[in-house]
């Protein structure tokens, strides 16, 4: 399980943080954001790579490969 993940929503700034506890019991994410019950994101779309560092809310890049996290919206 990777450490981080985000809502997928692009105007959503929703990161879990499954290291904040890691001496207590594992906390699985929901696949839904709590905020806005979008998809989290877990992995990079592009690499597959876990979110091993916590990606900016600004520009949500890949730790490994720097692609977008989030797919912008064009309306």
């Amino acid at each position: 399980m990777p450490p981080f993940a985000i809502c997928s929503k692009e105007s959503c700034v929703y990161t879990f943080d499954m290291q904040v506890d890691k001496e207590s019991h594992f906390k699985i994410p929901s696949l839904l954001c709590p905020k806005c019950k979008s998809k989290v994101i877990l992995y990079c779309p592009e690499c597959y790579s876990p979110l091993f560092h916590r990606p900016g809310q600004q520009d949500p890049r890949c730790g490994y490969c720097m692609a977008h996290l989030k797919e912008t919206v064009h309306g």
